[in-house]
């Protein structure tokens, strides 16, 4: 249980720095650039269909 509480007095001490508040936030942003890279890969292959799919029928007005 002490190991705990010290654990949680480190995290803590570390997010009321001014240094563990920029690398969290920092964390933050490129954990959600790189979930957001890893979407667009999985569905890569719908949008590029979705965008073939109008490009086609935007080919046919005239």
């Amino acid at each position: 249980m002490n190991h705990l509480l010290n654990a949680l007095d480190t995290v803590r001490r570390f997010h009321a720095s001014e240094a563990g508040q920029d690398i969290l936030e920092y964390a933050i942003i490129v954990a959600f650039a790189v979930t957001v890279i890893a979407v667009l890969a999985l569905l890569y292959n719908s949008i590029k269909g979705v965008l073939t799919n109008a490009n086609s029928q935007l080919q046919g007005i005239h």
